[in-house]
C-alpha cells in the first residue's frame, strides 16, 4: 500500500518507521483495534502523535 504523504518527503526511513508502527500496533493492539471504530483509533493515534511532538504534554 502506497502512502502519498510519505512519498512527498522522499525518505525511505519513513516507510520503515511506518512498517514498524503497523507491525507494533497489529501485534500489541489487534484486539482493541478490532473492537473500536476507525475514527476512534485514528483519533487516539493522533493524540499520541501530538503528545510525542510536545514532550511536556501528557
Amino acid at each position: 500500500m502506497s502512502n502519498p504523504s510519505l512519498e512527498k518527503f522522499g525518505d525511505s526511513d519513513f516507510r520503515a518507521k511506518e512498517a514498524q508502527l503497523i507491525i507494533s500496533l497489529k501485534f500489541h493492539h489487534a484486539s482493541t483495534l478490532a473492537e473500536i471504530p476507525l475514527e476512534v483509533a485514528v483519533s487516539a493515534i493522533a493524540k499520541v502523535w501530538e503528545s510525542c511532538q510536545n514532550p511536556g504534554s501528557p
